[in-house]
């Protein structure tokens, strides 16, 4: 049973994924009702506000997250800044005994999750093609974590081991009763 969890998501709004978010936390409060749940989300908006009634450590950080925009704006320079992050998330996610990442985006923590021992969780929502399969699909071998991919899609569009698991109905942790921790792959 874990006594703390670290949510860790790229976004703010009330979309798809941020409604997951909100499944899979509800169900660790009620699998672990003891646990200390810690969300970070990259800046205010409905979803944190929505958390706040429910979880008492929503806290807004600079993560490192991957879009579009940001890529046509990226300088060698901001390698240096992107390892101190990673070397941040990594320091916060020791703190954990669970860690689960909500989509494919939050770049520091997916690289992260490689250099921590607890079990980690990434909730894959994203469909990447091309080289960005390649990329994300060696990121998610790296990180070592437990994969759920939210469709049959979804998890064609990688090329991740056996051990990965998907689609999910909604929520990572339904769980079977007899577990009381998500196991970590191992690769």
């Amino acid at each position: 049973m874990p006594r703390s969890v670290l949510f860790v998501h790229q976004g703010y709004e009330l979309y798809g994924s941020d409604r997951v978010l909100l499944q899979s936390i509800h169900a660790v409060a009620a699998q672990w009702p003891h646990a200390k749940i810690t969300v970070l989300l990259p800046c205010e908006g409905p979803l944190s506000q929505l958390l706040r009634a429910t979880v008492h450590d929503v806290r807004i950080e600079d993560l490192a997250v991957l879009r579009k925009s940001n890529l046509a704006k990226m300088r060698a320079r901001d390698v240096a800044g992107f390892l101190r992050k990673i070397l941040a998330a990594r320091k916060r996610m020791k703190r954990y005994d669970l860690i689960y990442i909500n989509t494919i985006l939050v770049m520091d923590y997916i690289v992260a999750a490689s250099l921590v021992r607890c079990p980690r969780i990434i909730h894959v929502h994203e469909i990447p093609t091309g080289g960005a399969a390649l990329l994300f699909s060696a990121l998610l071998l790296v990180s070592r974590a437990f994969l759920i991919f939210n469709s049959h899609a979804t998890r064609r569009s990688f090329f991740c081991p056996v051990g990965s698991h998907g689609p999910s109905s909604g929520t990572a942790f339904q769980l079977r009763s007899s577990q009381s921790k998500p196991r970590s792959t191992a690769r």
